[in-house]
């Protein structure tokens, strides 16, 4: 069974303290975020909703245009091969 080697102490604290060091500059910029997010305006909210709407419509609609584009290739190609088709059953 293989046994876990003890770090230094120091080595501990040193790692202690950078991860909160961290922890407080990431608290510090959720603060500041929750503090943008609560001081927007209403409209300014509801306006950045619709950019975001439109943009997601705006990729919807171009995926349904390449499907739609590929379609009416295969359909004009099947409508080409319709007559040799008819030849052949009859």
């Amino acid at each position: 069974m293989a046994t876990a080697r003890a770090m230094p102490l120091a080595t501990v604290r040193t790692s202690v303290r950078r991860m909160q060091r961290e922890g407080e500059h990431m608290l510090t910029r959720l603060r500041k975020e929750a503090g943008i997010l609560v001081t927007r305006g209403r409209a300014e909210v509801s306006r950045d909703l619709k950019r975001l709407e439109r943009r997601v419509a705006r990729v919807l609609n171009a995926g349904t245009r390449k499907h739609l584009i590929r379609l009416e290739r295969r359909i004009a190609a099947l409508e080409k091969e319709m007559p040799a088709l008819r030849k052949q059953a009859v």
